[in-house]
């Protein structure tokens, strides 16, 4: 008697188990409806093209897909995909040059490593390691195939350090630092070299610095009075190079046939992650197309930004629902072009391949860090938004890790195309969608 009492118990308690699955599938079937809803009748997103899906990667289900599977320029997000490569090719160190010392020479090959004198993130020990060299350093820059400007970079973009040139050995960032002192009102420029190339002229009558579109040649102006550093990219040479390494350091740099039976070695640079943060957080294009020249040089010794492309479509998107058109590392290029869905994966194979405290710690934090700081800081203040923003003209995105009031981690992609109504319009309908799904999943 007790055993048939037992299997009854057993089989209530399986009934209320299932009645509670199937109240909870229809609860999330009928936030899944409404979420639809709300996109595809939202009055900000209704002037515009729109993707957006949220996936939930413990089931393995795509809770809500609304044009996911359609093509986007996703400026920024691109980022993620350069991010992923690194992960894979790099690792948690980069590689700041390779080297070799004869006799009293120092051989060095440029490997696209971006921190040797940069103004925000310097590599000190690199630094400390060159300046120490008593003998004639000769350069390599012969595995350098890229041009400075990325394919589909507008022409324009020269003076503006969100285009920042490409190079194979890049120095201060490859920018030129000016301020003006406000006793003295005269210009201090960093790195000094370029003070022969910068001309104080009265025609200059903006409160600006300008630079001829082809060349090194900068005009001050005489009614400048920033208090504040400007920053504006130069075109890298490798005789710049020489001449910026003599002026700071007093090296004795040259260009010369490097004999073939050098036998390189790497010299190891900064921790990756610091450079990561910036590529996410500040959304830092410099630093991500170097990722890429970094993985390509790594891959190849030829640093060209489609060897990393390629090689990251063989081998780590391969499985992508939609094909990748990929071009640069940053996200400039128009000619990007990706779905909600392929972000959805890429994002994937990160949570995948990271820990989760390390993607908080490299992704933008809402209310916290990087170019989300001021949303998605949750009601008590924590973080509940992970993820990289997009911004080009006319184009927008945010995609990354969403952590619900319930405890669930999801990731989600929003893409927006043709946009012309004003950012904030977008991003606050953004959250107001996002605060949604974290108070109801």
């Amino acid at each position: 008697m007790k055993v048939i009492e037992q299997i009854n118990d057993n089989y209530y308690i399986i009934l209320i188990w299932m009645a509670l699955m199937l109240s909870s599938c229809l609860t999330t079937r009928k936030m899944e409806r409404q979420l639809n809803k709300t996109l595809k009748h939202s009055e900000v997103f209704d002037s515009h093209f729109t993707g957006f899906a949220l996936y939930d990667p413990l089931s393995y289900k795509m809770l809500v897909e609304y044009n996911a599977d359609k093509y986007f320029i996703p400026a920024s997000n691109t980022k993620i995909f350069t991010l992923y490569t690194s992960l894979r090719v790099l690792g948690d160190t980069l590689i700041a040059m390779q080297y070799a010392e004869r006799n009293d020479s120092l051989y060095i090959k440029g490997m696209g490593y971006p921190l040797l004198m940069h103004p925000a993130l310097p590599d000190r020990g690199l630094e400390f390691f060159l300046k120490s060299w008593k003998g004639p350093v000769l350069t390599d820059f012969s595995n350098f195939y890229e041009t400075p400007l990325g394919p589909g970079w507008s022409w324009n973009w020269y003076p503006y350090r969100y285009a920042t040139e490409r190079a194979p050995f890049p120095l201060a960032g490859n920018l030129v630092q000016f301020y003006k002192e406000p006793a003295s009102q005269n210009w201090t420029v960093y790195p000094k070299a370029f003070k022969k190339y910068s001309i104080h002229t009265p025609q200059n009558t903006k409160n600006e610095i300008r630079r001829e579109y082809n060349g090194n040649v900068f005009y001050t102006s005489s009614i400048a009075q920033h208090s504040d550093t400007l920053e504006m990219p130069y075109q890298w040479t490798p005789e710049l190079f020489s001449d910026i390494l003599a002026s700071e350091w007093q090296l004795a740099v040259s260009q010369m046939p490097v004999p073939s039976d050098v036998n390189y070695r790497y010299y190891l640079g900064r921790p990756a992650d610091s450079v990561y943060m910036a590529v996410m957080q500040n959304s830092d294009n410099f630093f991500a197309e170097h990722l890429l020249l970094m993985c390509a040089g790594i891959l190849s010794d030829s640093l060209k930004s489609s060897i990393a492309i390629d090689y990251a479509k063989q081998h780590f998107f391969h499985d992508m629902p939609d094909t990748l058109y990929w071009v640069d590392g940053s996200g400039l290029s128009r000619h990007n072009l990706f779905s909600p869905r392929n972000i959805i994966m890429a994002l994937t194979k990160i949570d995948e391949w990271l820990p989760e405290e390390r993607i908080r710690s490299i992704f933008p934090a809402g209310g916290v860090s990087g170019t989300i700081k001021n949303q998605y800081a949750g009601p008590d203040g924590i973080p509940y938004v992970y993820a990289k923003t997009g911004t080009l003209s006319n184009a927008m995105a945010l995609s990354g890790y969403l952590f619900t009031r319930s405890g669930k981690k999801l990731i989600f992609s929003f893409l927006h195309n043709n946009q012309v109504k004003p950012g904030k319009e977008v991003r606050d309908e953004m959250q107001k969608v996002l605060e949604r799904i974290y108070y109801q999943y």
